[in-house]
């Protein structure tokens, strides 16, 4: 029994330690060449995670931007020299961030000024159009808890993407987007082979949107299961981060 328990412990230091990349493709009509980001979510501060080891992933996949989909911190988070370290392992990039619980839960709010020492372009409540590539890609974000985009005419001729912390924002009011990146769950952080997570955090088990890609309406939602956790507890559900290529279809 003790063996037992000792190899459960390591297990779960493993899940919580080692992240992997996560990699996805999607194709679409809009996109002639291909177009690289990379998705960083639910980072909850955590001192765990090698960044070094970080950086040289990152600057493998070399991406075309970097999104950061909420969480950096925790609600109490009120030291940054960890969250300094990781901003400055994504330095050199075009980096962009929408906010979650755990920023806006904050009392302190000085993430806001650290992202901006960093050069990282909060679109929480606003959008910005890019030309990567002779190609046009819109970027909208959501604040936690709203949907700020709803009054927002979309180009439809064009890719748009939304950076979601949490999936139910977009879920609650789908719109015309092409690609919808969220976070939030941490997958579950306990899940079970072939049914997924267990229970989301409105206490709802099995729910439909854990971690994953999935096809809602003529819309593309990817969940990621995030860097940290709040609790320190994942099972069947390594930290991670996500590469997206877009690519023709």
């Amino acid at each position: 029994m003790k063996i037992l328990f000792i190899i459960l412990i390591i297990y779960m230091l493993f899940e919580i330690i080692y992240f992997k990349e996560d990699l996805i493709t999607i194709k679409s009509k809009k996109i002639n060449s291909n177009f690289k980001i990379i998705q960083i979510s639910d980072f909850h501060d955590s001192k765990l995670i090698n960044l070094k080891r970080l950086k040289k992933s990152i600057d493998k996949f070399n991406p075309d931007i970097i999104v950061l989909t909420g969480d950096l911190i925790n609600r109490y988070t009120k030291k940054y020299e960890n969250i300094e370290n990781l901003l400055k392992s994504i330095e050199g990039y075009k980096v962009f961030f929408v906010e979650g619980n755990h920023e806006i839960d904050n009392p302190d709010k000085i993430i806001y000024k650290v992202l901006e020492e960093n050069n990282i372009v909060n679109l929480s409540k606003s959008s910005v159009s890019l030309n990567i590539k002779s190609q046009k890609i819109n970027l909208y974000g959501n604040s936690f808890g709203k949907h700020n985009v709803v009054n927002r005419k979309l180009n439809l001729e064009e890719y748009n993407i939304l950076l979601s912390h949490n999936p139910n924002d977009f879920l609650k009011k789908q719109e015309g987007f092409d690609l919808v990146l969220s976070g939030h769950t941490h997958g579950g952080q306990v899940r079970i082979p072939y049914f997924g997570q267990i229970v989301d955090h409105g206490m709802k088990f099995f729910p439909k949107y854990s971690k994953g890609l999935y096809d809602v309406s003529n819309t593309k939602l990817y969940i990621d299961s995030g860097l940290g956790q709040s609790l320190p507890i994942r099972i069947f559900n390594r930290v991670s981060y996500t590469n997206i290529t877009i690519s023709a279809k």
